[in-house]
């Protein structure tokens, strides 16, 4: 049986100027129960314990980060075609 010993670091940081922090963590906490602890760390190491600790919850956090950043501070930019993913229209954004 093979052991994952992988661990994440978060990258993040250039995007930590968009972002409701205090939203993000509340964001999570009504998806999935977070431990109090956790909820105190820095962001950073929020997030990364997050991805490491709640791995079934990955795909949830990910699209709760790039919410929290499309619509905090960045609502009023407006996103006219994204060509990198196909699956991304105008309909799956939702009105904030």
């Amino acid at each position: 049986m093979a052991v994952n010993n992988a661990i994440y670091i978060f990258r993040g940081n250039p995007f930590l100027q968009y972002i409701e922090v205090t939203k993000f963590k509340n964001d999570i906490s009504s998806i999935f129960e977070v431990p109090k602890e956790v909820i105190g760390l820095p962001f950073q190491e929020y997030y990364a314990k997050l991805i490491n600790d709640y791995p079934s919850y990955i795909q949830e956090i990910r699209k709760t980060f790039f919410e929290n950043i499309l619509y905090s501070q960045l609502k009023n930019v407006f996103v006219d075609r994204i060509e990198s993913h196909p699956d991304l229209e105008v309909e799956k954004f939702k009105k904030v």
